[in-house]
């Protein structure tokens, strides 16, 4: 088969995070957080956010859509995280959606039921250049805030799924983007396509990207039914296929979940384009307002049929204004656009790992993007060090779309092993913090865990930074405090370099009526301290 299933773009979510200068000890936060002023005892329920339909839009629209949530009340307020795009609502608030029929019987049938939701009408103002990716909503009233829920930017034309006909939709011109969702129990969706010339077709799909809770499973079939492609996401990663097609055929994509459930908040949004796919990227980045060439990896992308292969072409990295940290590249080939892919904006220098055989010294302040190509292997990297030096080693392979489980290990000058570190951040990417013992030579190696290696996509990207002494700072993403009482906020603190000195904290743009102490400090050595916010 033509096909593989591999993860795309990670997208960064969670807490709001701060960087601060190791001299910079006294720090100002400004209340990022949504805050509920709750004049009913605590434990009200807080509103729940649950899904944006469609889940996105074309950058440089107006796109009219549901917000479905939990216990939303009439004075519930709405806010958009973006500096740029808009967000109003425009409609009542509507009643609650119990699911319809069909029902599950038997065992099944007693399975916890899905919450019930409401929605209303509203409209996402997206700027035209707005770039590609999510932008995130929230709401608050006065029995405390929400999460965040996701509305995705996208690049391409854009549909609804028609839940009008029971035959597949025609797909009529590619590319494109289909807005849908999975309503029902044992709902499948179909839609069609006919090939406009020999080459590849790539479906990419976006479900726990939105916040989505449902596992998807996604199959091509050809002219005569045959299966060319059927994926499962049992990762909680969401899929991408690619197949060979060939001109006046027409094909089929079928989508459901993996468990046959259905509900209003299965939203997905599936892309669908005449192209081939890049999967992995040597260099996997570059300094802004630089030209690099780039050997990429990818189904399609020299030949036009769905086969493993790499191009070279040069990349001009743009200045990150967006401050993401990333760009979204969309290569050309004479097959056609590719999907895009994301590469790394940064101040490192960039490199490839060299071949075998050669010197391989690890310099602080260099990205080394490298391959394990072969079953088993171990990448090996030297670096000087004198003794308390403090090193940060980064191998991250996720964030850059591939499927390694990257392990860093440091042995010294006798091949004791006197460092290790295999997952961090709730990911399989590596992360090391090294205190040099002595002074000498040491030696970085990198492997694969449990990942997929031994191909020419198992891509990492290793980085290494001398650690200066520092801190990052995080709040929680919600916090409620009652009207006329208080509540305790956690500031958490992540210590850097070997930083260990007492940090004092000052707030800022905090709402009329809301106080903190105006003395806050996080102990030496802590890391974290409860602030009473008080509430008049």
């Amino acid at each position: 088969m033509n096909w593989s299933d591999r993860p795309r773009d990670p997208v960064p979510w969670g807490d709001e995070r701060m960087w601060m200068k190791p001299s910079a000890t006294v720090c100002v936060l400004w209340m990022a957080v949504a805050i509920g002023l709750v004049e009913v005892p605590l434990q009200a329920q807080a509103p729940g956010v649950g899904h944006t339909f469609p889940a996105g839009g074309k950058a440089g629209t107006t796109v009219t859509v549901q917000l479905g949530g939990y216990d939303f009340t009439p004075d519930i307020d709405y806010f958009l995280h973006h500096s740029q795009a808009t967000l109003k609502v425009s409609g009542q608030l509507g009643p609650y959606l119990v699911a319809p029929p069909p029902y599950w019987f038997g065992p099944k049938g007693r399975s916890s039921a899905f919450k019930i939701p409401r929605e209303l009408t509203a409209t996402f103002t997206l700027p035209a250049g707005l770039p590609r990716g999510p932008i995130h909503w929230q709401v608050a009233n006065a029995n405390g805030a929400s999460g965040t829920a996701v509305f995705f930017v996208g690049d391409g034309p854009e549909v609804l799924e028609s839940r009008l006909q029971s035959e597949p939709q025609l797909l009529a011109k590619l590319p494109v983007t289909v807005n849908g969702r999975l309503s029902k129990i044992a709902e499948v969706d179909r839609y069609t396509v006919t090939a406009a010339a020999d080459g590849c077709l790539t479906v990419e799909l976006y479900a726990r990207r939105l916040g989505a809770d449902f596992n998807g499973t996604l199959k091509i079939r050809d002219a005569d039914g045959k299966l060319m492609a059927d994926l499962i996401d049992t990762e909680g990663t969401d899929c991408v296929a690619t197949v060979t097609v060939r001109k006046g055929q027409t094909y089929t994509i079928e989508l459901a979940d993996l468990d046959h459930r259905g509900h209003r908040s299965f939203v997905y949004r599936l892309e669908v384009i005449a192209g081939p796919r890049v999967v992995a990227c040597l260099p996997s980045g570059g300094r802004p307002g630089t030209t690099v060439p780039v050997t990429f990896v990818g189904y399609g992308i020299k030949s036009g049929v769905a086969q493993l292969e790499t191009l070279v072409s040069n990349v001009v990295f743009p200045k990150d204004d967006a401050g993401t940290g990333w760009y979204q590249h969309r290569l050309q080939t004479p097959h056609g656009q590719a999907l895009p892919v994301s590469l790394r904006l940064a101040g490192f220098a960039e490199l490839v790992e060299p071949t075998a055989g050669a010197a391989r010294p690890l310099a602080p302040g260099a990205a080394i993007t490298g391959t394990l190509s072969k079953r088993g292997e171990i990448d090996e990297y030297s670096f000087p060090a004198k003794a308390g030096q403090m090193f940060r080693f980064e191998a991250i392979s996720a964030q850059i779309g591939t499927r390694l489980d990257p392990v860093l290990r440091v042995v010294d000058k006798d091949d004791k092993q006197v460092a290790v570190n295999d997952d961090f951040g709730n990911t399989l990417d590596a992360r090391l913090d090294f205190k040099a013992p002595a002074d000498g030579t040491y030696r970085l190696r990198l492997h694969n865990g449990t990942g997929e290696d031994g191909r020419i996509d198992s891509v990492y990207r290793l980085t290494s930074r001398l650690q200066s002494p520092g801190f990052t700072l995080s709040l929680p993403q919600a916090f409620a405090a009652p009207v006329g009482g208080k509540a305790a906020l956690t500031v958490s603190c992540l210590r850097t370099g070997g930083f260990a000195e007492e940090i004092s904290l000052k707030f800022a743009g905090l709402p009329e009526g809301v106080t903190v102490p105006a003395e806050i400090k996080i102990p030496k050595g802590k890391n974290q301290v409860k602030v009473n916010v008080e509430v008049a």
